[in-house]
C-alpha cells in the first residue's frame, strides 16, 4: 500500500507541469529595455575602440537585465517565446563576455549582432 501511494504521488508529480511565472511589471521591463539600449551604445563604442573590458561589462548588464525579466508572463505573445528569447540573450551575452576575455573582436561583433537580432525578434513578438 505504501509503495502504491508513493508511486501514485510520483506519477502525479511527474505529469503535473505547473509553471509559475512572475507577474509582468511594465516599469521593470521598460527599465531593462532602456538599459539594454544604453548598453548597446556602450558595446558599439567599445567595439570601435577594441575596449574589451567595457564590452564585457555591457554584455553582463544585458545578461542581468534579461535574467531579471525572463520569467514574466508577457502581455503579448507566448510566454515560452519570451522566455526563450531572454535565455538566448543571456547565453549570447555570456558568449560575448568570453569573446572579450579572448580579445576576439570578430566574436564580439558577432555577439553584438546576435543580441541586436534577439532584440528585434522580441519586440516583433511582444511589443
Amino acid at each position: 500500500m505504501k509503495r502504491l501511494s508513493i508511486s501514485i504521488l510520483l506519477l502525479v508529480f511527474l505529469f503535473s507541469s505547473v509553471q509559475v511565472f512572475a507577474e509582468y511589471s511594465r516599469s521593470k521591463v521598460v527599465k531593462v529595455m532602456r538599459n539594454n539600449l544604453k548598453m548597446m551604445r556602450q558595446l558599439k563604442t567599445a567595439e570601435e575602440n577594441e575596449d574589451f573590458f567595457s564590452a564585457a561589462e555591457a554584455f553582463m548588464e544585458i545578461a542581468q537585465g534579461s535574467n531579471t525579466i525572463k520569467d514574466y508572463d508577457p502581455k503579448r505573445g507566448p510566454q515560452s517565446a519570451w522566455n526563450n528569447t531572454h535565455l538566448s540573450m543571456i547565453n549570447t551575452a555570456f558568449g560575448g563576455i568570453g569573446a572579450c576575455g579572448n580579445e576576439d573582436i570578430e566574436a564580439v561583433r558577432e555577439a553584438i549582432a546576435a543580441i541586436s537580432a534577439l532584440n528585434a525578434q522580441g519586440h516583433s513578438a511582444h511589443k
